[in-house]
């Protein structure tokens, strides 16, 4: 192998984890498999590697969330739960009506017992429940 330039080598073009890659460690030459290689990477050619990640029960504001951002072509980037919450709306629900100011503007509310759904228009008191016309 030692008098092939790299560029002499054919191509391989499917990821099969026994294949080997020639690589050189303190000046000695070696070979590690692609699976051995990739061990620690998410890879989209194998099913399943996500689920088999250990799950968290309570996620806080401050855990980071890996994402491809379409509007960068595709380029890897984190975003933290607390970004993500802050463009959804609170929904709310309890056995009674709200006796709370609500958190923030946009929050919804349903009162289970009743079927009564609120939309909160300010943030000052539980006056600023309004609640929705249903059918």
């Amino acid at each position: 192998m030692a008098s092939q330039k790299i560029t002499d080598f054919s191509e391989q073009t499917t990821n099969e984890d026994n294949a080997l890659i020639p690589i050189v460690v303190a000046g000695e030459n070696k070979k590690i498999t692609l699976a051995n290689l990739l061990q620690k990477t998410i890879r989209v050619d194998k099913a399943a590697e996500i689920n088999s990640v250990a799950s968290k029960g309570t996620v806080s504001d401050a855990d980071i969330i890996m994402l491809e951002d379409s509007e960068a072509a595709n380029i890897k980037k984190k975003v933290t739960v607390s970004a993500i919450r802050s463009g959804l709306c609170r929904f709310y629900a309890s056995s009674s009506d709200p006796t709370l100011a609500p958190p923030e503007v946009g929050s919804f509310f349903f009162n289970t017992t009743s079927n009564r759904f609120y939309i909160s228009v300010g943030t000052s008191s539980s006056d600023d429940w309004i609640q929705l016309q249903t059918a």
